[in-house]
């Protein structure tokens, strides 16, 4: 199967690989915007929606990033087809690369937190992201900090971090963030 990759409708060059075009992409994206700094945001900004988010942020950041939920009570914004194609047509548009961050802490030990986390990534993998933001539930070591505690935080933290790797399938797209005091 013949891919063509397209720059202001010309063709830019035609491979045989599926999926790479995704990549080379992204990677134009990113070259476009070659400076010092980059400037991102959070895709909640607006009340409204991931798509309606991203047009009224382009052109004012660099990156957005998509915060992703699934809850009970308020149902979920992970992205459909129709989404991902219209996320990628603005972040085309305008030099725009996407984060996700990721629904749940990375627990291990919370089988739902883990399948929702791996489901957000398989649902935005076709937009190419810049870095997936994980969170490493720390929660324990807020009741106990002695070193033994602390020992087992990190060798299950390095567990959880290494499955998210695992379903990125590169490490140098994955970040981590916590929030604990």
């Amino acid at each position: 199967m013949r891919t063509s990759c397209y720059a202001d409708d010309l063709v830019i060059f035609q491979i045989k690989a599926p999926g790479v075009c995704d990549f080379l992409r992204l990677a134009a994206r990113v070259l476009v915007m070659q400076k010092s700094f980059r400037l991102g945001s959070t895709s909640f900004v607006y009340p409204a929606d991931l798509v309606t988010n991203a047009r009224r942020l382009a052109g004012r950041v660099d990156d957005i990033e998509l915060v992703l939920f699934e809850a009970e009570n308020f149902g979920s914004n992970f992205p459909t087809r129709d989404t991902l194609a219209a996320l990628n047509k603005i972040a085309d548009e305008n030099a725009l690369t996407f984060t996700v961050h990721l629904p749940r802490d990375m627990n291990l030990h919370d089988e739902q937190a883990c399948d929702q986390n791996r489901r957000a990534i398989d649902a935005t993998r076709g937009l190419y992201p810049y870095a997936y933001i994980a969170h490493l539930d720390g929660r324990a070591l807020m009741r106990d900090t002695s070193a033994a505690r602390v020992a087992r935080w990190r060798a299950e933290a390095g567990r959880a971090l290494a499955q998210v790797i695992a379903w990125v399938g590169d490490a140098a797209r994955v970040c981590v963030e916590n929030v604990e005091a």
